[in-house]
């Protein structure tokens, strides 16, 4: 398949308000590997550039006198893109601009269907951020030149490269695309003690070498990051084990660990926990262990019974360590390259009561067709196949809006708690867990709901917790072995 990376830099931020293109450049990718092919071209936009995007860039008119128009080009750049998809980072930014010049010149410019926003793609690959393309770089260890203004070429290779790797392709190379750049153009018409100042050819690209200082810093925040997640796995392991709040403490130092009940002085109720290992320490918040998780379930904190066991953890740690206020290890504050540190939860809430059940299971329903569409697929066998899910489309419903409390207690009430398939998706993140919920409250067999939420999350690569992707994978083994013997079963001769 043909795209078009494009990228390019305009003398404002409107074109609705007359702001022109300026710079633009496109890389060709066939299959997602660079062809070599790029167009690149400066323009003279005829008009006054703002101060704010010459920072951005570092064009200003003067140099830009002279350029070609953009007419001159309009044609060509058409032609380059064709049909095919083009993307674009922020791509309504890129696609207003190109449908303004192009409307100006009474041209079709590219269809809406054809562009392609990668930051979409970004945020799949990392939903908690960062998403514009300068951190992407920083995240992928994409090495770039090392640049100190921007320019479209060069933003579109960097851009080509940054797709490349969040698609899990090849990666691709940006000096040789950069070879093909048109020389930057220079203050041209100026004079210099009667010397024409010349547009100079661009400086080979090196990749930026980094300063031992930001070297160290780097190494100190992994190092960090390290011990933040060493802490929140000792803490993963104690949770899924405990069988109650007294049990939870006992594994959590048992692990290495020391622990801190927050308890009010009045009244002795529990804000929250606070963990400490040799070289950090976190907050029970931090782990995604608020209040509420003590206040029900297996950990909760009875206050008429645990209240002497919980002070004395708190007395043995301050009088180990000393009052909070004066904590000499550093508070856990992870880098955005550093992985949630949320805890896994299986039990994500606690079941309804039968009332709220009852109340619930009478007040949605599910439209005939859809129903018919759901008992269809629950007839073929679960597997990791995109298309066998398309015609399942529910749009807005009474599902829609049940929140995660009930629809835990609808789908365990009819699959049980023990189900396999429903166990994994209670690991899955918040948003794509609901929405596999509300498939099985409608009717979808768990392993369905399972598969039809993780297959798009696979494919481009999302991040997904490793007992999700295991059973996921489990369940279209054993659907596609089963497949392939019935295969072999109808064509044996008697």
């Amino acid at each position: 398949m043909r795209e078009i990376v494009l990228d390019t830099e305009t003398t404002g931020g409107s074109a609705k308000n007359g702001d022109r293109i300026c710079e633009i450049g496109m890389i060709e990718l066939v299959d997602g590997a660079a062809t070599g092919r790029v167009f690149h071209s400066y323009f003279d936009p005829c008009c006054d550039i703002h101060w704010a995007a010459t920072r951005v860039h570092g064009l200003t008119r003067n140099m830009l006198a002279g350029q070609p128009l953009f007419a001159d080009r309009a044609q060509g750049i058409l032609n380059f893109i064709g049909a095919d998809p083009v993307l674009a980072h922020n791509s309504v930014f890129d696609q207003r601009f190109v449908r303004a010049e192009m409307e100006r010149l009474g041209l079709v410019p590219p269809g809406n269907n054809q562009w392609k926003d990668t930051i979409r793609l970004a945020e799949r690959r990392f939903p908690r951020g960062p998403a514009k393309l300068d951190l992407l770089v920083e995240k992928l260890g994409i090495e770039t030149p090392d640049r100190k203004v921007h320019g479209a070429l060069l933003d579109a290779a960097i851009l080509a490269a940054v797709v490349a790797r969040l698609r899990g392709q090849p990666d691709i190379e940006i000096a040789p695309l950069m070879s093909q750049a048109q020389p930057r153009p220079s203050a041209a018409g100026k004079t210099r003690e009667g010397k024409v100042v010349r547009s100079q050819a661009a400086a080979p690209f090196k990749a930026p070498k980094k300063a031992p200082q930001d070297l160290q810093r780097k190494e100190d925040e992994q190092m960090h990051d390290r011990a933040c997640l060493a802490l929140r796995d000792k803490v993963q392991e104690a949770f899924d084990q405990a069988q109650s709040f007294p049990d939870f403490l006992a594994r959590v130092e048992a692990s290495g660990l020391r622990v801190r009940p927050n308890l009010s002085n009045t009244t002795g109720e529990l804000g929250g926990l606070r963990f400490r290992s040799d070289e950090v320490f976190l907050l029970s918040s931090a782990l995604g262990l608020g209040r509420k998780t003590f206040e029900k379930g297996i950990l909760k904190y009875d206050l008429t019974t645990m209240l002497e066991e919980a002070q004395t953890y708190k007395a043995r740690y301050t009088a180990d360590f000393g009052q909070c206020a004066h904590e000499t290890l550093p508070k856990g504050r992870p880098s955005w390259h550093c992985p949630s540190l949320k805890l896994r939860r299986a039990e994500i809430a606690v079941a309804a009561t039968a009332e709220e059940l009852d109340a619930e299971v009478g007040a949605n329903a599910v439209k005939d067709g859809l129903q018919k569409e759901i008992e269809q697929v629950n007839a073929w066998a679960p597997r990791l196949d995109n298309a066998m899910y398309e015609m399942l489309k529910s749009g807005q419903d009474d599902w829609s809006r049940v929140g995660p409390k009930h629809l835990v207690a609808h789908a365990q009430a009819r699959h049980g708690s023990e189900n396999e398939p429903l166990r994994a998706i209670m690991y899955m993140p918040d948003t794509d867990r609901n929405t596999a919920l509300r498939w099985v409250c409608r009717g979808l067999e768990p392993a369905h709901a399972l598969c039809k939420t993780t297959v798009p999350r696979l494919k481009f690569g999302a991040p997904l917790p490793e007992v999700v992707v295991q059973a996921a994978r489990s369940i279209h083994r054993i659907s596609m072995r089963a497949h392939e013997c019935r295969d072999m079963e109808e064509t044996v001769e008697p």
